[in-house]
């Protein structure tokens, strides 16, 4: 082989989105909080009701579009991990669709 291996780049790992690294950052919240709150000798409802506190804490601000988009995958994530109920979740997603109508009107959006 005469190509030098050693001086050619190694890939690394794609950059996450946006939206990806707050799922994330939403998801781990939520189980350091419940890793935090059971070493502390809670039971299990005493952790859920504060990893989903902790979940919530770590929504992206809605100011940007791809702050909305990260705001709207979080919520989803957050309503399968059932740390919202249906009342929330709808209330903000609709957050979600008022942002995201007020970005598109922003006269620096247009």
């Amino acid at each position: 082989m005469s190509e030098n291996t050693e001086n050619q780049a190694v890939p690394s790992e794609p950059t996450p989105s946006t939206t990806a690294a707050s799922v994330a950052r939403c998801v781990a919240a939520f189980r350091a909080e419940y890793a935090e709150q059971r070493d502390s000798g809670q039971g299990h409802w005493e952790c859920l009701s504060a990893a989903k506190i902790a979940y919530r804490k770590a929504l992206p601000c809605a100011e940007t579009l791809a702050g909305i988009r990260a705001f709207i995958a979080c919520v989803a994530q957050g309503i399968n991990f059932e740390v919202y109920g249906q009342s929330d979740s709808t209330r903000l997603l609709y957050a979600a669709q008022v942002a995201l109508s007020a970005y598109k009107r922003s006269p620096e959006n247009n």
